[in-house]
Parts: C-alpha cells; structure tokens; sequence
C-alpha cells in the first residue's frame, strides 16, 4: 500500500468515526431527551412513535363476527394553538351537544403548577364517527382552531349480551380481561412496533408494521347459541327463576357449540355492569349436581363389575350409610328394584346401596378418573376446581359414600358435570373439552386435533348405562319424548346448601342427555336455578327437562340430524350397496 492509498484510508476512517459520533449522540439524545429537548428540536431529531397493532377478531365456526375492532374518537385540543376561544368554544358545545360555559375552561385551561402552559388537553374521550366527522370538517372550514380529532380502538361485540360471559370483555386500554378475549389475549392482542425517526439525517423510510393480533375461530355454532340463549331466557320466564345456564357440546370432540347464562351482561358497556353478573356461572361458580350424577354412580358400578341392568336389591325407602339414614326423594319404599329403574325413578337408596356395594377406594377412584376434584382445563379464564372430600380428609366421614352418591356433599362446575357424562355418550373417553378451534395468526393457521385425556369406563359399559338411560326415560319420564329420536338421559332437582343446611324449598333442576343413542351427535345439559313456580313443579322433571326437549327439537333440525328411522334405512341402503 503506497502513501497516497494510506491516507485515503486514515481520512476514510476519520469520516466515518465522526459520523458514527453524531449518530451515537443523536441517538442518545434520543433515547434520553426531556419531552422539552424532543418537542423543540423535533424537526432535527424526529420522534419516537409506537404503532398499534388491531386487535384480532373473534369468529364462531363458520365465520361469523363475534368480536371485533370497532373505533371512536378522541377530541383533545391544543390551547396554544387556538386562534379564536370563544368561537371555536361555542361551535364546539353546537356539535357536542354541551354548554360553552363548561368547555371554556378546557380550552382555556390555567398555568401548570410549575407555570408552565398546558399543551395538551382531553375534552371528549370518546365520541361516535359522525360527531368526529363534524368537528373534522369544522376544522377544515377554519371554524375551529387548535382541536384534534383522533382514533381510538374499541372492542365490539355486535350481539351484545349473547356470549357475553363466554366472549368476556377488553378495557379501555385494549386488554383481555375475561372469557376468550383474557385467555386469548397475547394471541389477539398482536404486538405494537416503535418507530424512531430521524429526518435531519436520513429523510423518511418505510414505515414498519407492527404485528396485527391473530383471529380465533371458535367452536361455537351462532345459530345454536342464539337458539340456546332464547329457550332458556324463556324458560327461566315460564318457571320464575333466579338464573340458569345451558351447555351444548359435540360429544365426539367435545367442543362446544354453545354456553349460554343469564343474566348476563353487556361487553360493550363492561365499564357500567354489575361486576356479579360478569363471572361466567358454567366455569367459575359450583353447584351440588343432585340426581344426573347418579349415572355417574352407576356407570362406575357397571365398570367395576358390582352390578348389571338387571342386578336388584330391596329398597325398603331408607338405608343407613355411616350411620346416616339416607331416605328416597318420595319417602316411599319400592321393593325388589332392578338398576333401571334406579335411574328411572331416581331413588338415592338405591345409588347410596351401590356405592356401599362398591366401597370407599372403588368408587372415589372412579368418582376421580371421571374428573370431579379437578379442573376440566376449558380454554377461557377463571375455571375453578370441582370439590370432593376423599377418604382421609379432614370432616369426611362414611356418611359421604352415601350423599356423594346421588350426587350431595360434593360440588362442581356445570361444565365439569357435563364432560364426566359424556364419557357415556363416547364410548367411554374423556376428551380435552375446549372453545377455540383454529387461531389464524396472518398465514399461519393452528389448528386445534381432539384430545383424549381419560378413560375411566369401558366402550361396553358406556354402551350399557346408556341403554340404562334410554329406558330410565321411557319408563318414567313421559316429558322427554322428541318425535323421531331415541334418547338417553337424566333428570336432577338437588336442594342447595346454605350455612350448613339445605334450603328447605329453593332447588337446582338439571337434565342433561344425549342423541341419537346409537350414534351420539349432540350432547347438552340444562340448569335452571331457585324455580319459584308451585312447589309441586319444581323437579327437573318439570322444568330442566322440557327446556332440554324444546332445545333438542331446534337442534336437530339446525345440525341436519336425521331422525333414527331415516338413519336405519340409509344404513341398511349402503349395506345393499355393499353387497353387489
């Protein structure tokens, strides 16, 4: 390298380390400037911008908007910059349909307590598009002076308090804070991107993008929750009740098509609802199940080989279990009684005398395989646990084998209750129940694959004990009937504890059951809270159990379910095909 070469590198070098230096220090002054430095040499330095991302959707399975971005607008003004105060003042009180006298001070304002003037002022957080649309052209007009118009994202749930307890909720700040839009929130939410700026230097450049929220595509049918939420806004009308929830689930994948509550509340308008009215009841609240989980009793009584369809036993209207006398629902005594019938007149002799049959370790292994103290791990926020003593606890006694039978002393959330029957209704399995199906996150698409967590009874005795029920319903429950398709299933009224004792009229009435038998595509319990009708009335019976039968008769025609006569001759026409 000659002399001449090497000086045109030293220069090279000085060049550019003293351009790296005023790059270094620009950026420092940046990164560490008061507001006043970056706000007077704004031209010079540029400035620090972060870029929202929107807030992905919520889609229900067939790509219906069930939550989305919606915005309003934010009116600020700057008080340096307004020409005119009381003109601008009173065009502005026309359009916001306020008093002048009370903008005046907002336009106004008086000195910070340092001295130094406001800059920046709020005078509507929030105002529709076609209020921005005015003030904007006020704007353009020269009418107003030193007023901004900007947007700002809000969340919209278009079928208000339809879902609301399932969708949850977003705050003002765009966070999730209940339902899907809290469990999901770091998918929907998207991630925002700051862009700093430096226009002095190198003039502008492509602004980057930040990372727009994914959109999650629920399993839940519109349609079938729209159909839910009617029935049972209806019936809790028709049977003067507190409140009530109905689940409807797929029992081969056990998504779910429809979780309806009420009362319910209205996501667009969170920040004036009552705070009670917004815990989902399906998954947060337990209840004493009562009756429905009698065929949870049995079917572990099938499994461990105690008893079969025909096995019977005296019931004489009492039996004593660690020496609690445990009485039948009527107060009556039915003989010589088969396992059917158990079901079918719902006797809490007879499950208290198959649980004694079974013993403490049987049949709190099976009460446990079937999920009862756990959580079912649904995808949406707040789950609680399902409650049960066990053997070895501190207060459980003997007694408890007896009660926990027919389905007293223990507790549980209504989606718990549901996914340990639909093991009946699957051949035996308990599956990962769950709410989102398919995250689209741009050209990513994550789909959800069903998942079996449990198997805590066999195909043949799933088989069995929904035979049992079937027949339970038709030998008692005359209310249970839907033209066209068999159906197995179970009634409960279970009485509600309240400072240690139960509550001498107010009742929990559920039904919960499944269809067509032989080939299970819906499954869907029905809960109705404290009915005040005629005491007479208040049985699952009478109230869970015709909901569930209204509900069935819309569902069978909205999922295209043909009726069992319809099913056995296209089955037998495919096996004529076969044969040639």
């Amino acid at each position: 390298m000659n002399g001449s070469t090497r000086r045109m590198v030293v220069i090279i070098l000085f060049i550019v380390a003293g351009a790296s230096a005023v790059i270094y220090r620009l950026v420092n002054l940046q990164l560490v400037a008061d507001e006043e430095i970056l706000s007077t040499h704004e031209d010079i330095f540029g400035g620090v911008e972060q870029l929202q991302p929107v807030r992905g959707q919520i889609l229900d399975r067939n790509g219906g908007i069930l939550a989305a971005t919606d915005y309003q607008y934010l009116i600020s003004a700057a008080p340096n910059q307004i020409v005119n105060l009381r003109e601008t003042a009173t065009m502005l009180s026309t359009i916001l349909v306020t008093s002048t006298h009370s903008l005046l001070p907002m336009l106004d304002p008086p000195p910070l307590e340092s001295g130094r003037p406001v800059l920046y002022q709020v005078v509507e957080p929030r105002v529709t598009e076609q209020v921005a649309l005015q003030i904007e052209e006020a704007i353009d007009q020269g009418s107003i002076t030193g007023i901004n118009v900007e947007p700002v994202p809000v969340r919209y749930y278009p079928e208000t308090e339809v879902m609301s307890h399932l969708l949850g909720w977003v705050d003002h700040e765009m966070n999730g804070s209940s339902g899907i839009e809290g469990y999901y929130d770091d998918e929907l939410s998207g991630e925002p991107v700051t862009v700093w700026q430096f226009p002095f230097l190198f003039g502008q450049w492509e602004t980057p993008r930040p990372h727009h929220g994914a959109s999650v595509v629920l399993s839940i049918d519109r349609s079938i929750q729209i159909v839910a939420d009617n029935i049972l806004r209806d019936a809790l009308v028709q049977y003067q009740a507190e409140s009530g929830s109905i689940i409807v689930m797929d029992p081969k994948t056990f998504g779910i098509l429809a979780m309806a509550s009420y009362p319910a509340f209205d996501p667009n308008r969170f920040y004036d609802q009552d705070a009670d009215l917004m815990v989902n009841p399906v998954v947060s609240e337990r209840f004493e199940p009562g009756s429905i989980h009698k065929v949870l009793t049995m079917a572990a009584a099938v499994d461990s080989g105690k008893v079969n369809p025909g096995t019977t036993y005296e019931d004489l209207g009492m039996v004593e279990v660690g020496g609690i006398p445990i009485m039948n629902w009527d107060r009556a005594a039915h003989g010589t009684t088969d396992m059917v019938t158990v079901l079918a007149k719902s006797l809490n002799v007879g499950a208290a005398t198959v649980a004694s049959w079974m013993g403490r370790e049987t049949f709190y292994n099976y009460q446990r395989a079937f999920g009862i103290d756990d959580y079912t791990g649904i995808d949406v926020t707040a789950e609680v646990d399902g409650w049960l003593k066990l053997p070895g606890d501190s207060y459980w006694s003997e007694a408890e084998l007896g009660t926990n039978s027919f389905g007293q002393g223990l507790a549980v959330t209504p989606l718990q209750e549901l996914v340990a029957i639909t093991a009946i209704a699957n051949d035996g399995k308990i599956m990962q129940p769950y709410v989102v199906s398919e995250i689209r996150d741009g050209d990513r698409v994550h789909r959800r694959e069903p998942t079996v967590l449990a198997q805590p009874i066999s195909k043949q005795t799933a088989d069995t004990v929904t035979w049992m029920m079937e027949e339970a319903l038709q030998r008692e429950t005359s209310a249970t009937v839907i033209p066209g398709y068999s159906l197995a299933g179970k009634t409960g009224t279970a009485q509600i504890a309240s400072g240690g004792v139960y509550h001498a009229t107010d009742v929990i009435c559920t039904f919960v059951g499944f269809l067509p038998v032989d080939d299970p595509q819906i499954i869907a319990l029905v809960k109705i809270d404290k009915p005040q009708i005629s005491t007479d009335l208040r049985w699952g019976s009478t109230t869970a159990a015709p909901t569930f039968v209204e509900l069935m008769k819309q569902l069978v025609v909205l999922l295209d379910i043909p009726p069992d006569d319809a099913r056995s001759l296209n089955e037998f026409a495919l096996a004529q095909d076969g044969n040639q």
